[in-house]
C-alpha cells in the first residue's frame, strides 16, 4: 500500500498552501529546527505538529521555517511514526490455538 492510499486530513487548496508557506518563510529568517546537519537557511515551511497527527494545516502558529536538511530529517521521523500507526496488528494463526 502506498502512502497515497491512506486517508488525509488536508483540505486546503494549493494556493492556500503556497500563501501559508510564504508567510512562514517571511516570518522566520533562520531554521527553527536547528538539527545536527542544519544549514541555518530557511528553504521550506514545516508544520510543527503534522497535519496527519492533528496539527492545523493553515495556522501560522503551527508553522516554522526550516532548512531542507532539517525538514527532511524531521519528515522521515514523522513518516516512521506514521508507519507504526498504520501497521496491521499481528493476529494469532487460526490453526494454532
Amino acid at each position: 500500500m502506498s502512502w497515497t492510499e491512506y486517508p488525509t486530513q488536508r483540505t486546503a487548496t494549493r494556493s492556500q498552501q503556497i500563501a501559508w508557506e510564504r508567510a512562514i518563510k517571511a516570518r522566520d529568517k533562520h531554521c527553527q529546527i536547528n538539527g545536527p546537519r542544519c544549514t541555518g537557511h530557511v528553504d521550506e515551511a514545516d508544520h510543527i505538529v503534522p497535519v496527519a497527527e492533528g496539527g492545523a494545516e493553515l495556522d501560522p502558529a503551527n508553522g516554522q521555517g526550516a532548512c531542507s536538511t532539517c525538514h527532511s530529517d524531521k519528515t522521515q521521523a514523522e513518516a516512521r511514526r506514521g508507519q507504526h500507526r498504520w501497521k496491521r496488528k499481528t493476529e494469532p494463526h487460526p490453526g494454532l490455538k
